[in-house]
């Protein structure tokens, strides 16, 4: 787990930039080893000071994962790997901040691009309940294609504080909804990290990762046999703990 930040302001200039890289394996008795993490995103945001709380402000972030991941029920079925799927968020806006530990940053123009860069992920078809064929992909992308396009509105909270003494809290949470497509459904990914300092060198982190996208087909249902009968969204969860070194400069 690695979280960065690195930061420059002149006079009304701003120029934040930030890395968060997490990976992980487990391995549990005699199963197979497997990822417990696995996920990068970095940003950066060039920024114009109006005055103590607001400035406006063009941005990027982009996301994914570091490896290839595979279906918990069935480990020959790919469906993940590196910008398969990735993000790119890309937009003006205006951020609000109180103090250092909250900003919300507001955007009403802000394009999001999906990228399948795996062929075999790229062409999968998500087939419905009556077992045809819906025309799209995995991750909202037309079937065969390895891109999709979206306009939306964007929003994005961040804090970072500390909550107890050696006990620091960071969030950051996504909200987009595309103005072109279901507009008023709500794509959210929220990341919270509780760092914990034992001492000097050695901390304990508690993670948490939630996503929800209307446009991911995930498997909710399946028959006797293992056959998917109801496709569609959901939200996803994942939690980890862990005890590591800490180095900060």
């Amino acid at each position: 787990l690695y979280k960065g930040t690195f930061n420059y302001k002149k006079n009304k200039i701003s120029w934040n930039n930030y890395v968060d890289l997490a990976y992980g394996l487990i391995q549990q008795g005699k199963q197979d080893l497997t990822k417990s993490d696995d996920r990068w995103e970095v940003g950066t945001k060039a920024g114009y000071q109006i005055n103590k709380k607001w400035d406006i402000n063009g941005f990027a972030t982009l996301r994914s994962q570091f490896d290839e991941g595979f279906d918990p029920d069935n480990l020959d079925l790919k469906i993940s790997d590196l910008m398969a799927p990735g993000y790119l968020l890309v937009g003006a806006g205006a951020n609000f901040k109180h103090q250092d530990w909250l900003n919300i940053n507001l955007s009403p123009a802000t394009g999001k691009f999906t990228f399948v860069m795996n062929d075999s992920l790229a062409n999968q078809e998500v087939i419905d309940s009556d077992g045809f064929g819906t025309g799209k992909g995995k991750y909202g992308n037309d079937a065969g294609s390895k891109t999709r396009t979206e306009l939306g509105a964007y929003a994005m909270i961040s804090i970072k504080k500390e909550v107890f003494e050696n006990m620091t809290l960071t969030t950051q949470a996504d909200f987009f909804t595309d103005y072109l497509h279901n507009f008023g459904a709500i794509d959210v990914n929220w990341n919270l990290t509780l760092l914990m300092k034992v001492n000097k060198y050695v901390s304990a982190t508690v993670t948490t990762n939630l996503i929800y996208d209307e446009d991911i087909a995930i498997v909710l249902e399946r028959n006797n046999a293992g056959e998917p009968v109801h496709i569609g969204p959901a939200v996803q969860f994942k939690e980890t703990i862990g005890v590591g070194l800490t180095y900060t400069y």
